[in-house]
């Protein structure tokens, strides 16, 4: 097929409208065949050629065009949105022809489930994706567990059911298990948090860290301490998971921790806390720029092993309010506390109250750091031990 022919034509498209409409249609006409993929290419590079959208009108009328452009051995996933973006102006039942597309696939060999995993990326980026429901349910049948997985991720995240995080007996493979928790990342409901409890508990490492990250996420403080006992496991695949989620998660008081695994035994987990490590300095010198907070504590007590400390957080004087437990890092002494609970008083003077237990800070001092989107700052008390 002479894609040059078409580029040409698309181009010189305005100067002599009727001649070069009607040479397409010959191209079209001689190798009907070849002429989804060459149009798709012409399309491909993203150039508003005065002749494209008469290009993408005539393959249109062809049966396998949309084949064509969700094609993962010829476009990339970008490309492949590009081009049904493209067709979505001109057919509004695009989606309705790509669902159809999804039934007809069997997966019965790698090719085909490729194929699928495809479509479903261009599905889940669609306008309107619970059109596709109906062929994602009959997915979740394929005997290809990635793209049992792929279903199972984008049908949690058109439905927003925290049920669906649980798939019981229905499913053996964790990965699809995981990818349905995956789906309910940013429900902030108790019945998600219930979802994301349960998953956090599994012994199956990505389905536990993709539930701490659902309550983290949601600011729920467990979430925290989940993941410093999931880098603490012994399979290393649970301690590389959770150098995954640390990293994903860019958050500053998991640096400690994954400097240790930088030393893992495993090779996984060490590649894995690198990276992780880079990505969380990445994000503090993005907060650092944001601006500068004044912290001020104001008291730090300790009775017997319960610990308690007042402080302020402001940004030009002004209390700086929504802050959660995901915002505070307390180091006592040399080591970061990894468990605590924040709240807001309210009153005169509103303060922020942290709250843990462990034994007393061993050099006597007790540092509060914050990072958060508004800034970074810290400040450093004598805890004071009382009977």
């Amino acid at each position: 097929m002479g894609t040059e022919l078409l580029r040409t034509l698309a181009t010189n498209f305005g100067s002599n409208t009727a001649m070069a409409a009607k040479a397409m249609r010959e191209v079209y006409k001689r190798d009907p065949g070849g002429f989804a993929p060459a149009v798709a290419e012409v399309l491909r590079t993203g150039e508003n050629l005065p002749g494209a959208q008469y290009l993408l009108a005539i393959l249109l009328g062809e049966s396998d065009w949309l084949q064509a452009f969700c094609d993962p051995a010829k476009y990339s996933l970008d490309q492949s949105l590009e081009l049904v973006r493209r067709a979505r102006k001109l057919d509004p039942a695009t989606d309705v022809k790509l669902v159809k597309m999804l039934n007809a696939v069997k997966c019965g060999v790698e090719e085909e489930s490729r194929f699928a995993s495809r479509v479903l990326e261009v599905l889940e980026r669609s306008p309107d994706p619970s059109t596709a429901l109906p062929a994602l349910r009959q997915l979740r049948q394929c005997s290809n567990e990635f793209v049992r997985s792929k279903a199972a991720l984008l049908i949690g995240r058109i439905t927003h059911n925290p049920q669906w995080a649980d798939q019981g007996e229905t499913e053996t493979d964790p990965r699809v298990q995981a990818n349905a928790v995956e789906s309910l990342w940013g429900l902030k409901t108790p019945a998600a948090r219930e979802a994301f409890f349960a998953a956090a508990t599994k012994e199956h490492h990505r389905i536990a860290a993709n539930g701490i990250v659902g309550l983290y996420r949601m600011g729920d403080e467990l979430s925290i301490p989940f993941l410093f006992h999931l880098s603490d496991a012994e399979k290393p695949l649970s301690r590389a998971a959770a150098a995954w989620a640390m990293g994903f998660l860019e958050d500053p008081r998991f640096l400690p921790r994954l400097s240790r695994l930088m030393s893992d035994p495993d090779e996984v987990t060490r590649k894995g806390a690198y990276k992780s490590v880079a990505k969380v300095r990445r994000k503090m010198t993005e907060l650092r720029a944001a601006g500068q907070l004044r912290v001020q504590l104001r008291d730090v007590e300790c009775r017997s092993e319960k610990h308690r400390v007042r402080l302020l957080v402001t940004r030009d004087e002004v209390l700086l309010k929504g802050l959660d437990v995901r915002r505070f890092i307390v180091w006592s002494g040399p080591d970061v506390v990894e468990e605590i609970s924040v709240s807001l008083h309210s009153g005169a003077v509103p303060f922020y109250e942290i709250t843990y237990e462990g034994p007393p800070s061993p050099t006597n001092l007790v540092k509060v750091q914050v990072y958060a989107p508004e800034g970074v700052g810290e400040d450093t008390g004598f805890e004071m031990s009382f009977n």
